[in-house]
This record gives C-alpha cells, structure tokens and sequence, in this order.
C-alpha cells in the first residue's frame, strides 16, 4: 500500500479547480475521508484516496 500524501482541503480545491465546498462535501457525504490533526481545524484530504475516488464521466457524442 502506498504511503499518504496528505493536503489540505483547499489545495485540493485548487489542484482540481472547483470550490473547497465541492471537496467537503465530499468528505461530508462519506466519499472521501477528511483528516485531522489534533487542536487543528482545518481538513487534509488523501490526494491518493481523492483521485481513487473520482469517477470519469465519459463524453458525449451526437
């Protein structure tokens, strides 16, 4: 198994350029696991975890 590679919630964000709401609700909604260091607020998102969890849409033709 691979090692960690832990971000925060915004750079994730910025990495897939959507809005830091778009990823907590993720970690919300169970489709990613959020991370929290004690004392800490703020969120680290596996980029592993992340990018095993986005799913291709393929694109439509006409």
């Amino acid at each position: 198994m691979s090692d960690k590679r832990l971000v925060r919630l915004q750079r994730v964000a910025e990495l897939y350029e959507v809005e830091h709401k778009v990823i907590r609700r993720a970690v919300s909604d169970g489709h990613v696991k959020g991370y929290k260091l004690p004392g800490s607020r703020l969120i680290y998102i596996d980029l592993n975890e992340f990018e095993a969890a986005i799913k291709t849409v393929p694109a439509v033709t006409r």
